[in-house]
């Protein structure tokens, strides 16, 4: 019998060590220095805009759509801070791309012969495209569509 109390009371007496923290408290101060680690993130938007859309493009025509998670991820760690919604632009943009390589392969089975002439007016369109949102950003000054 006291050598059972001998072995509980020294069970007992490690658990009180000095430097034993109650799991409680260690996990908030992990959670602090963690919040800390995820304000002080450094942004990279080139990286946030350009390289995760197009790592999204490449994940769906892939058909590796698995990999939206972890590249969301990576889009929310390096999007600037400026609104909080904005690492969804370059995932969205990555679909949007998905959708239109799918759409320019999509046109190549009907018309195999003509390659040049529809490849031709699918890139046409995508420039199209660019060159409006450009004439839409000089046009409005960067004032989202506010009168001048």
């Amino acid at each position: 019998m006291l050598i059972g109390y001998a072995i509980v009371k020294a069970r007992h007496d490690a658990r009180k060590r000095p430097s034993y923290v109650p799991p409680p408290r260690r996990l908030r101060r992990e959670r602090w220095h963690w919040r800390e680690v995820v304000r002080q993130r450094r942004a990279r938007p080139l990286l946030s805009g350009l390289g995760i859309a197009l790592a999204v493009q490449a994940a769906g025509l892939a058909d590796l759509w698995a990999l939206l998670i972890p590249l969301g991820f990576c889009a929310w760690w390096w999007s600037p801070r400026d609104w909080r919604w904005s690492w969804l632009v370059p995932v969205g943009s990555g679909i949007l791309g998905v959708a239109w390589g799918i759409a320019g392969a999509g046109l190549l089975r009907p018309f195999p012969g003509h390659i040049v002439l529809f490849g031709t007016l699918w890139a046409g369109a995508a420039a199209a495209l660019a060159c409006g949102a450009q004439l839409a950003r000089t046009w409005f000054d960067g004032t989202r569509g506010a009168e001048r």
